[in-house]
């Protein structure tokens, strides 16, 4: 307790405090004092909507993650001599890779020129294409086909040759069921090239 005209009770270890003042083992950037100020700023914003809110609670995920993932200078900058040295490592290689490589790809352009190479190159919509084109032409052959027959058919039967046309209209009836065949098929690619074009 102090008391009118008494010198103040010395703090204990105040010596020392002063002497690590002196000696500034350390120094706050200027630019320190404003993100303080954000943060007692940022604290009494929250205090004042919210009684309960803490902001040491809420930044410690932060800190702690910041802590924990952050590597150590040392191993940066192991990881970085490590990545330089993989990629010298590499130039190195491709430095005597290359003129085979180089030597490679014109032996495959010089057999591309003189036709011993081809390239084969799947056009699917071109082959979907080649599809359809020859189910319409069994379509139009059984239906060429079975009209041939109905016509020679009856041409026999008006000429009283029974057996001829009794020939003619059951090839006639063999390709129609081709031709249904053919036209079924036909109708089940129409199908699903609507369903391809729907899904695209």
């Amino acid at each position: 307790m102090l008391t009118r005209g008494a010198s103040p009770s010395p703090i204990p270890h105040q010596q020392d405090l002063l002497v690590a003042a002196a000696d500034q083992p350390f120094r706050f950037p200027a630019t320190f004092t404003f993100v303080v100020r954000s943060f007692t700023v940022l604290d009494g914003i929250g205090k004042t909507l919210d009684p309960r809110f803490d902001i040491t609670e809420i930044s410690a995920p932060y800190a702690r993650g910041l802590l924990l993932e952050a590597k150590p200078q040392f191993a940066k900058w192991a990881d970085e001599f490590k990545k330089r040295s993989d990629n010298q490592n590499r130039a190195v290689a491709n430095l005597f890779k290359s003129p085979n490589r180089l030597e490679d790809i014109g032996s495959v352009i010089s057999r591309l020129e003189s036709g011993d190479l081809k390239l084969r190159v799947r056009a699917l919509e071109a082959e979907r294409a080649l599809t359809r084109v020859q189910a319409w032409q069994g379509v139009v052959s059984s239906a060429l086909v079975a009209s041939t027959l109905v016509n020679v058919g009856t041409v026999l039967s008006v000429s009283a040759v029974t057996t001829g046309a009794t020939l003619c209209f059951g090839g006639a009836a063999v390709f129609g069921v081709l031709l249904a065949k053919s036209y079924l098929k036909v109708a089940a690619l129409e199908k699903k090239e609507r369903q391809l074009a729907g899904a695209i």
